[in-house]
């Protein structure tokens, strides 16, 4: 990640990578990819980043659903609770059930900036925004001198559409594999 670089993902990547020491690199490094929780009414729960296969792998409301299945063979669990692309979904195909718990610091939902979040319980899933003063967070963000701060708060307060969103994350999706 180069703090300096055109791209502001890796801008920011870059300055996020240059403010933490080794102890939190360890820190880091001793998570595990995955957590499976068994959760009343719905067993073994997989939580996970992107997919079961992959952090940085690629599952929308557009994923056709003969990819998605691919995604999901040999998964042994009825239900899979990921984030990686933004965007809250509850998404059921054939005896699986995907779930994304959305994103509390950039959600890509078409709403107005909130914190996205899942709650499971035997009742089932529940998708919630919490609201969050952005101007404050801005602020916040500002006085610690992150990079392209200015841009954070125009794509909060002017989200792009979600159905836009999944195309786009989709069509990444299909460009890689």
């Amino acid at each position: 990640a180069d703090a300096n670089s055109s791209d502001p993902a890796l801008r920011a990547s870059g300055w996020a990578a240059s403010r933490i020491g080794d102890h939190h690199r360890d820190l880091m490094a001793s998570f595990e990819e995955h957590a499976i929780i068994e959760i009343e009414g719905f067993g073994n729960t997989l939580f996970c980043h992107g997919t079961p296969n992959s952090d940085g792998e690629i599952v929308t409301t557009a994923t056709p659903d003969t990819r998605l299945r691919k995604i999901l063979t040999g998964a042994r669990h009825d239900i899979v609770v990921c984030g990686h692309v933004h965007t809250q979904y509850d998404r059921r195909l054939d005896d699986w059930r995907v779930v994304n718990a959305g994103s509390v610091g950039l959600p890509y939902q078409g709403a107005p900036v909130g914190a996205f979040w899942a709650l499971l319980d035997p009742q089932g899933v529940e998708l919630h925004r919490s609201d969050y003063d952005l101007k404050d967070a801005v602020a916040g963000f500002s006085a610690l001198g992150y990079p392209g701060v200015e841009d954070f708060e125009g794509a909060l307060l002017e989200p792009p559409d979600p159905t836009w969103v999944a195309d786009y994350f989709e069509q990444q999706a299909v460009d890689r594999g």
